[in-house]
């Protein structure tokens, strides 16, 4: 028989269950999905040599007309203004933490 465990979701707040032992996903299958959907709906600027991203745009529009602002600032004068699109996103999973007794191990040695 399967144990399961149920959390809350941090993103919708809905009840969602995982089973006990096995790894804690961070949020709802609902969730996920919509993350999925939403994944190619924004864009974002990098200025080449910059440390990252300062807005999220919600239209390619938008975020042509940021790279222009961006690409005419005089300290980006002469670098690339890239504007990205999401093909992918990661989620770190829940990862167990467990304790030993260095005794413990040396005995074993």
């Amino acid at each position: 028989m399967i144990a399961w465990q149920e959390a809350i979701c941090p993103v919708c707040g809905g009840k969602f269950k995982y089973q006990k032992g096995g790894f804690r996903p961070m949020t709802c299958t609902k969730c996920v999905k919509i993350k999925e959907e939403r994944m190619d709906t924004f864009w974002c600027c990098f200025v080449e040599g910059t440390g990252g991203f300062n807005k999220r745009h919600e239209t390619e529009d938008d975020a042509k007309a940021e790279a222009e602002r961006l690409a005419r600032q005089p300290q980006n004068r002469g670098k690339c203004v890239y504007i990205l699109q999401p093909i992918y996103f990661c989620q770190a999973e829940y990862v167990p933490v467990r304790f030993y007794r260095l005794k413990d191990i040396y005995e074993y040695l």
